[in-house]
């Protein structure tokens, strides 16, 4: 199923939903912190209500964009190719890489070294259990304080983002700067109906 039917099915989840400023879903009980899953079924099932005011407060906090290892997070968008090596360290990019190597060695001698290294064998875990092709970093999830869970359980143990650089600092300034102007970038009038409305 793609990202949009899933949305619209989500959009009438369990108290709606919203995204935040790298448009991750955002739940009011669990922020981005949930997996997905879907279920067809014909019963008639009523619908809760949609969340009209937004979960993310944006550029107001941007405790994402200062976490991200590989300053993937803009003005309401992610730059997913800066992402995916950190958010899935042993996905098609990495496996790409690995074959391109593997075919290019010149002998034997070293492909067998290719073969029997770390690489094969997290490529390997990652393909029986998951692990690293999916789940890589998860610091926009675990520093993203909305939700309920989010003060119950992490606040105390995130507080601190020691990825935070002077060049985040300043980025995150400008756009809330830019937003204090009433400018919002096309990306978050795009995505404005899954983002709600910002108090």
């Amino acid at each position: 199923m793609g990202e949009g039917f899933v949305g619209a099915i989500t959009k009438r989840g369990r108290k709606g939903y919203s995204h935040d400023l790298n448009l991750m879903l955002l739940t009011p009980e669990y922020g981005p912190r949930v997996v997905l899953g879907a279920l067809l079924t014909t019963a008639v099932l009523e619908p809760d209500n949609r969340i009209d005011d937004a979960l993310c407060q944006g550029e107001a906090c941007g405790r994402c964009l200062l976490s991200c290892p590989g300053d993937a997070i803009g003005d309401w968008l992610i730059d997913l190719e800066a992402c995916r090596p950190h958010s899935s360290p042993y996905g098609y990019q990495f496996l790409q890489k690995y074959a391109t190597n593997l075919i290019d060695v010149d002998s034997p001698e070293k492909r067998w070294d290719i073969l029997r290294g770390t690489d094969t064998l997290m490529m390997w875990q990652s393909m029986l259990h998951g692990v690293g092709i999916y789940t890589g970093c998860t610091r926009c999830y675990d520093v993203c304080p909305a939700g309920e869970d989010y003060q119950r359980h992490l606040q105390e143990v995130q507080n601190e983002i020691p990825e935070s650089t002077l060049s985040k600092k300043h980025q995150l300034s400008e756009m809330r700067q830019t937003a204090s102007q009433g400018t919002r970038p096309t990306d978050f009038t795009h995505n404005l109906r899954w983002i709600g409305k910002l108090s």
